[in-house]
């Protein structure tokens, strides 16, 4: 999946090489990004091995100053499916995310199609822990509040002076512990029941879009 985007990342940046520098939103200011990333879980054992990440998808502005500081905010949206083959009996069901965030960072173009995006979210996110073994018990899902911190790197590749590709690495510190209660199972399965505790990190990998809001540029 990686080696698959870095590949297609590659072709937008090959597919743009004749196209002139006048074309490209180096005086950008305010933009619209949507993203899109695969999750991956880290860290909380119990989380790393049940839970299996599916998408993580945002919606956010952006205004970025002439000397490269950003500010933003928006929306995410995430999702982790519970593996069933990995819980000591068959569980069906996952965690809903919801998130609003602000952001700050740093976004440049380093050449007039090329620039680098860094940058950290901070959100409170709802989740939802939902299950049919719950159900069964009259319990339609499982809340749960937490602080959540992204540090994220992107690589921006600007096709036209009004948009821009860009591949996104980022490493997010969500602030809840998770155990197999949550998911109506009322056995440790294995799992050190002080495991729980730790909070719950994942890597997320993906591709996102921008629209950049000016004047178009006279040739």
């Amino acid at each position: 999946m990686k080696k698959f985007q870095f590949n297609l990342f590659m072709m937008l940046l090959l597919s743009t090489s004749k196209v002139g520098a006048q074309d490209f939103p180096t005086d950008q200011k305010l933009t619209f990004n949507v993203n899109l990333s695969l999750p991956h879980a880290t860290s909380n054992q119990p989380f790393k091995t049940i839970m299996k990440g599916l998408v993580n998808a945002e919606v956010s502005g952006q205004y970025t100053m002439p000397f490269g500081l950003a500010f933003g905010a928006g929306f995410r949206y995430l999702y982790f499916d519970i593996n069933e083959f990995r819980t000591p009996y068959r569980v069906y069901g996952g965690m809903h995310s919801y998130a609003g965030f602000a952001k700050v960072g740093y976004e440049k173009f380093l050449t007039p199609r090329f620039a680098i995006d860094l940058h950290v979210k901070v959100g409170l996110s709802a989740n939802q822990f939902f299950s049919d073994t719950l159900k069964r018990t009259g319990v339609k899902y499982i809340k749960d509040q937490s602080i959540w911190v992204e540090p994220t790197l992107g690589l921006v590749l600007a096709v036209d002076e009004f948009s821009s590709y860009r591949l996104n690495v980022g490493y997010a510190f969500q602030g809840f512990g998770f155990g197999l209660p949550k998911i109506g199972v009322y056995t440790n399965g294995g799992y050190n029941p002080a495991d729980y505790s730790k909070i719950t990190n994942y890597l997320l990998v993906g591709f996102g879009y921008t629209y950049y809001f000016h004047e178009r540029k006279k040739s």
